[in-house]
């Protein structure tokens, strides 16, 4: 992996964990965080990624975005837990 492509991950890992949050908030208390969350933050990632590999952001092929976007998808998620349980 090159050094653009894990600057590309963690910039959508940041741009997932705040789009994740602000999803989570709008939402209310009816969503359920725990079952769904994580669920939530791969579809956002892989989405962003997508995204962001379409709109020449990221410098990548969809195949690759698709997996850069699970990896920030799947990070985002344990950092958010991680960060929440230690509070």
């Amino acid at each position: 992996m090159e050094a653009t492509a894990a600057a590309e991950i963690l910039v959508n890992m940041g741009l997932v964990a705040g789009t994740v949050e602000a999803i989570k908030r709008a939402m209310g208390p009816a969503f359920s965080t725990e079952r769904f969350g994580p669920l939530l933050a791969l579809a956002v990632g892989v989405g962003l990624a997508q995204g962001g590999a379409y709109a020449g952001w990221y410098d990548t092929t969809p195949g690759m975005a698709v997996l850069q976007g699970l990896i920030a998808g799947l990070s985002a998620s344990g950092l958010y837990r991680t960060v929440t349980r230690q509070a």
